[in-house]
């Protein structure tokens, strides 16, 4: 399970409203906050053990138009370049999760 860090802390600052939250974290490695150009992004790393094959996580905030909620993109990273075909957006927290605890499921060695 991922240590607690301000990075972690701010992830859960960001998705606290969803029940998946322990789940996710509890099969992390790491869990790093890129704050840059304001916008709130997340790598996340899984569990060696729980995963077949070496990949992390990139989860960021869309651009958000005043009045509206909040949604975000998810895709898998390799070798430091993002999987096109693996990217969702448009996702509410529940949703980013749920699909994070799929694709680990679907990886498990």
């Amino acid at each position: 399970m991922v240590t607690q860090t301000r990075d972690l802390k701010e992830f859960v600052k960001a998705f606290n409203t969803s029940r998946k939250l322990g789940d996710v974290v509890s099969r992390m490695t790491t869990v790093a906050f890129d704050g840059s150009y304001g916008r709130r992004a997340f790598y996340l790393h899984p569990l060696p053990r729980l995963t077949k094959s070496k990949f992390q996580f990139y989860v960021n905030q869309d651009p958000v138009k005043k009045g509206e909620t909040p949604t975000w993109s998810l895709a898998m990273m390799s070798n430091g370049k993002v999987d096109l075909e693996t990217k969702e957006s448009g996702l509410d927290e529940d949703t980013v999760l749920r699909r994070i605890m799929e694709i680990i499921k679907r990886e498990e060695n």
